[in-house]
């Protein structure tokens, strides 16, 4: 497919995920850095796009898949910092780690999001999505403050105190 049109983004992304799977990863690492050329090209300006941060994390996944920690935590890095650039790119990114049920990364993203600033729906938003992967890690005494902490941003959603409920309930508060 890809000698067809070397820059079909799905095409490259197919073949870098179908390499992976098979343990070739010289052949997926190829495909992905050919694939994050393409994306940073940036021609694809739909909302749906696929965006570098992604290609940069299933990079990462190659590199933590072949105990290249140092490389690993390199490209991870590049993922965070490109997801923090836009805000379509921090959603994106957020949506693969949500996808790869990846939590503790995906509790990061949002903390970037919330540091970053934003609207108030937005943060709300981040906020709520942090209770969630909080109570999903054990930690819902760290999750109720997160949906305080979403009230207060929007103190008139009637969701957000049926959440603030259930998770006081959840401690014992």
């Amino acid at each position: 497919a890809t000698s067809m049109d070397p820059e079909h983004a799905g095409a490259l992304r197919l073949l870098g995920g179908v390499a992976h799977a098979q343990g070739d990863h010289a052949r997926a690492e190829g495909a992905y850095h050919e694939l994050l050329l393409v994306v940073r090209r940036g021609t694809d300006k739909s909302a749906d796009a696929l965006r570098a941060s992604e290609v940069l994390y299933d990079l990462y996944r190659i590199a933590k898949a072949q105990n290249l920690t140092d490389r690993a935590t390199e490209i991870l890095e590049s993922a965070f910092e490109t997801a923090g650039s836009d805000e379509r790119e921090g959603k994106r990114f957020e949506r693969a780690l949500r996808a790869a049920g990846e939590k503790e990364l995906l509790l990061r993203a949002l903390q970037g999001r919330l540091a970053r600033g934003g609207g108030e729906a937005s943060q709300a938003e981040a906020l709520v999505e942090m209770a969630s992967v909080l109570v999903a890690l054990g930690r819902a005494g760290e999750a109720l403050d997160a949906h305080l902490r979403a009230l207060s941003v929007r103190p008139n959603a009637d969701a957000l105190h049926a959440a603030a409920r259930v998770s006081a309930r959840e401690t014992g508060q």
